[in-house]
């Protein structure tokens, strides 16, 4: 009877043992599962944000001449950074048609907003992602978004000019200060 009890105790202490192995093993294999999903996170949103910054990039040098609005400080004529071009049909106040130069910048400013617009959201996508990203490619993308920022003074004033549209993050991220009181600011929608 004892020599059963022993076995029994044996058996008993075996079960146990694989039990807490089989438990071990399946902590390893979830744990394994996670880090596996960590990753494949990281790397569908550096997918995503690389294919939105190539598409913003490709648009950028689809019309001549816009690059330089991005990327070296050159600014638009005072007609179009001050809003007369809203107001009038040429470059001066009492023109009957417009100059083809005009008319050249006028379509270069209208598709230098449009851009600006898709850089906004590319890096408002950008600063959501970034806690998935690793540290260094976090750095990478803030000094690049900062580098577009500084190098684009139709970017900085459509920012500034639409600041309730992106995120306090954003701005953050671009060192962007909106005025105050621009949260508070609503457009009024007729539910007639």
């Amino acid at each position: 009877m004892e020599a059963i009890q022993a076995w029994a105790a044996l058996v008993g202490v075996l079960v146990s043992v694989v039990m807490v192995l089989v438990t071990l093993a399946g902590f390893w294999f979830v744990w394994h599962q996670v880090v596996l999903m960590r990753q494949a996170i990281v790397h569908d949103s550096q997918t995503t944000l690389y294919h939105e910054n190539f598409e913003c990039t490709r648009a950028l040098l689809e019309m001549d001449g816009l690059y330089l609005h991005f990327r070296a400080n050159h600014e638009f004529s005072a007609d179009f950074t001050q809003g007369h071009w809203l107001e009038r049909k040429g470059a001066a106040p009492d023109a009957g048609e417009p100059c083809r130069d005009w008319l050249r910048e006028r379509r270069r400013y209208c598709r230098a907003l449009e851009l600006s617009e898709l850089f906004a959201s590319h890096f408002e996508h950008v600063v959501l992602q970034m806690g998935t990203l690793p540290k260094p490619l976090q750095d990478t993308w803030r000094e690049y978004m900062l580098d577009v920022y500084r190098q684009s003074p139709v970017f900085r004033q459509f920012l500034s000019d639409h600041a309730h549209w992106y995120s306090d993050d954003l701005h953050e991220a671009l060192g962007s200060r909106p005025t105050a009181g621009w949260r508070t600011r609503r457009s009024t929608i007729s539910t007639r």
